[in-house]
């Protein structure tokens, strides 16, 4: 009888080694299984990025040379912002080379040129950013959106002394846009109104 019983525990201390044996086996199978899968994980997700990135840098290839082949960008400046500045919509030409952005309208004001930062987002849109100076201390912050040969965008303008001007641009001409007439048409105008003044007698003016 105590040699059965012997037998008996036997046996179950060897099906009980069996057990913890098998559970150890399948925790390190599935702990190899799970290294392996991450590491498909890991390999996948890095060759999905660098082909994103590929796919990034092409874009930004193909915008940075439409900004530059596109000789003029006509924009349309707009106050905008909680409190936007009271004039009229006014009309501006950006110019780009492979690195600077020069605005027609900023230069004037003594603004220099400046290099941009392009970025490209993965629906293939273009997205530039600059600050450009003066010598007042005046400051401008661009931010634009290109995609196509359609550009829209931010422009804050912040004096030395005084709020920061907030504006929006784009390509498109807005409904509220008179445009103004050129220097050359107003000089005409003023030359003829001198021709009519000398041609008219003396007496007749009020």
């Amino acid at each position: 009888m105590k040699k059965k019983v012997l037998v008996i525990g036997v046996l179950s201390g060897i099906l009980s080694l069996s057990f913890i044996f098998a559970a150890t086996s399948q925790a390190q199978e599935e702990k190899t299984k799970s290294a392996k899968q991450q590491k498909i994980d890991e390999q996948k997700r890095a060759r999905e990025e660098a082909e994103q990135a590929a796919k990034r840098a092409e874009v930004e290839k193909k915008i940075r040379q439409e900004l530059r082949q596109l000789e003029e960008w006509v924009i349309y400046v707009i106050p905008s912002g909680p409190n936007p500045v009271k004039i009229p919509i006014k009309k501006d030409i950006l110019t780009f080379s492979d690195i600077s952005v020069t605005s027609q309208d900023l230069l004037e004001k003594e603004f220099r040129n400046s290099n941009y930062s392009l970025a490209a987002n993965d629906d293939g849109t273009g997205v530039w950013e600059t600050m450009q100076r003066n010598a007042n201390g005046d400051i401008a912050f661009w931010k634009g959106q290109v995609k196509n040969l359609n550009m829209s965008g931010v422009l804050g303008l912040q004096p030395k002394k005084g709020p920061l001007q907030e504006f929006s641009f784009t390509t498109e001409k807005p409904a509220g846009y008179i445009e103004p007439p050129s220097k050359k048409v107003e000089k005409e105008k003023n030359v003829e109104t001198v021709k009519e003044e000398k041609k008219a007698p003396a007496g007749a003016k009020n």
